[in-house]
């Protein structure tokens, strides 16, 4: 992220963050999934509605929808699921959610695709390849 002016938020964010991984002893795992949630609100693209049951998640309007999209930017019901999921819960509340590897690539996979949108990430960032490797 380059900021321009400096961004105490999101800078306390980032702090508390990782205080808060570092105080942590389950749920690791899912971390970088929820962190990257969270962050999205501080970066002002945070999905703009709720999520029902069955939904999508439209990555360029940046909302959950009844209807899947006519193009390929979207997340699939179950990650749309698990966005919602996300959004909710608290860093200290991540032990409880049981996701396997596969899971977290694919869900970490989505959540690239709408930063990389919303971001105009056009510069890869090796970090993922880490972020997918360990978790």
């Amino acid at each position: 992220v380059r900021e321009v002016e400096p961004a105490s938020p999101l800078f306390d964010f980032v702090w508390k963050a990782v205080e808060t991984l570092d105080a942590t002893g389950e749920g690791v795992a899912n971390f970088h999934l929820w962190f990257m949630v969270a962050l999205s609100r501080h970066l002002g693209i945070f999905p703009g509605n709720e999520w029902v049951t069955g939904w999508w998640f439209d990555i360029r309007e940046g909302l959950f929808t009844p209807i899947m999209p006519s193009h390929a930017n979207v997340f699939s019901r179950e990650n749309a699921a698990l966005l919602a999921q996300l959004m909710c819960l608290d860093a200290n509340e991540l032990a409880g959610l049981p996701l396997n590897r596969s899971r977290r690539v694919d869900f970490l996979n989505s959540m690239l695709a709408f930063f990389g949108y919303h971001l105009d990430a056009t510069r890869e960032v090796r970090s993922v390849d880490i972020l997918r490797e360990v978790f």
